[in-house]
């Protein structure tokens, strides 16, 4: 039997379910409105996949790790000239203390991992943001409003932690003071289906 979870493994079928879904007004809505980069800009991107929102991008220092070895592999092919690249996963990333970020991306990552698990990745982003730095994050929301197709999709996805607002900014806060979340239904090729973009902004 196709098993869906399975074939995402693939870069190929990766990029073309992102295509079909999100398409890329919700990848310049996110870059422009949400993550604002500046040229120079030091941008870690965690669970970067095969990186295609460096193509959304300016000229920047960018650095991006995957679990997934075939995601890294087919960034490296695309865009090596443009970033530094690493199969880790999340709980082996060791950045060094002397290297701080101005951004730190985590596109469609939080879904995909436990409370413990999200709790540890804003720690990390913390850790290695400099004052005043950012994370932003993007991922699919439940809302009371959401419709029977945006239900069905979810239940395929391979991330199996789909919260509503309040649980994500509750993780989110737990490590950040300063958390701004906006709940958008407009930037999807999904009906009734609804997305959440986090902020947390380091003030310390």
């Amino acid at each position: 039997m196709f098993d869906i979870r399975s074939a995402l493994e693939a870069p190929v079928i990766y990029k073309m379910l992102q295509y079909l879904l999100r398409n890329k007004k919700l990848s310049k809505e996110y870059i422009n409105k949400y993550v604002r980069p500046k040229i120079g800009d030091y941008v870690l991107d965690i669970g970067c996949g095969p990186a295609d929102i460096l193509e959304f991008l300016p000229s920047i220092k960018y650095y991006g790790f995957d679990s997934n070895c075939k995601y890294i592999d087919s960034a490296k092919k695309r865009f090596g000239h443009r970033g530094n690249f690493f199969c880790q996963e999340l709980s082996e990333v060791n950045i060094p203390g002397s290297m701080n970020f101005d951004i730190v991306l985590a596109y469609t990552v939080l879904h995909h991992l436990n409370d413990d698990e999200a709790v540890q990745l804003f720690k990390l982003s913390a850790k290695c943001l400099k004052h005043g730095g950012r994370l932003v994050t993007f991922d699919g929301c439940h809302t009371e409003n959401e419709g029977f197709i945006s239900k069905t999709i979810s239940s395929l996805d391979r991330g199996k932690y789909i919260r509503d607002k309040e649980g994500y900014v509750n993780l989110a806060r737990k490590v950040f003071n300063n958390v701004e979340c906006d709940v958008r239904s407009d930037i999807t090729s999904i009906p009734a289906s609804y997305g959440v973009f986090l902020c947390c902004t380091k003030d310390w």
